[in-house]
C-alpha cells in the first residue's frame, strides 16, 4: 500500500483510495483528487476510485451555493488528468435537479470521455431529506 506524502491518506496499487469523503469547497478537493490522480498512476494503478461526493463533499452550504458550471469545470479537470495519466477514474458529485439533490458517481475512460454515470438511490437516514431516494439512473456513453 502507497503512502500520500502530502496528505497522509493510503491507496493500494488497485487506485482505491482510502480516506473519508472531503468536507471543503470544491476548489480544495479538486487539487487533492488531482494530486490522487497522479499518484495512483505513478504507482501503476489502472484505476482510481474516490470516495462518493468527493468533488463537491457532502456539506450542503458548499453544495448549495456551488454553481453547476464549476462542477462541470472540476469534472473536465478530472477528464483531462484521465488522459494525462492514462487511467480510469471514478469521481463522485453532488448535483441540483429541479425538484432534489442527486448524489452522482462519474466513470472517466483514459480518453478522458464519460463512460458512465450512476444517481446512488439508496441514501443514509441523515441525507435522505435533501438527496434523491426514489428512482435511479444509470447511463454508459461511447
Amino acid at each position: 500500500m502507497a503512502k500520500c506524502k502530502a496528505y497522509g491518506q493510503a491507496f493500494d496499487t488497485s487506485g482505491l483510495l482510502r480516506a473519508t469523503p472531503l468536507g471543503k469547497k470544491i476548489r480544495y478537493n479538486l487539487e487533492r483528487t488531482l494530486h490522487f490522480i497522479d499518484q495512483a498512476a505513478a504507482e501503476g494503478s489502472r484505476v482510481v476510485l474516490f470516495p462518493e461526493a468527493n468533488l463537491t463533499g457532502y456539506y450542503f452550504p458548499h453544495v448549495i451555493e456551488t454553481p453547476l458550471v464549476e462542477i462541470e469545470a472540476a469534472l473536465g479537470r478530472v477528464r483531462d488528468a484521465a488522459v494525462r495519466r492514462d487511467i480510469w477514474v471514478i469521481v463522485g458529485s453532488i448535483r441540483k435537479t429541479p425538484n432534489r439533490y442527486l448524489n452522482l458517481a462519474h466513470v472517466v475512460s483514459p480518453e478522458g470521455g464519460i463512460h458512465y454515470e450512476y444517481a446512488k438511490i439508496n441514501m443514509a437516514a441523515r441525507t435522505r431529506r435533501s438527496t434523491a431516494g426514489r428512482g435511479q439512473t444509470g447511463s454508459f456513453r461511447d
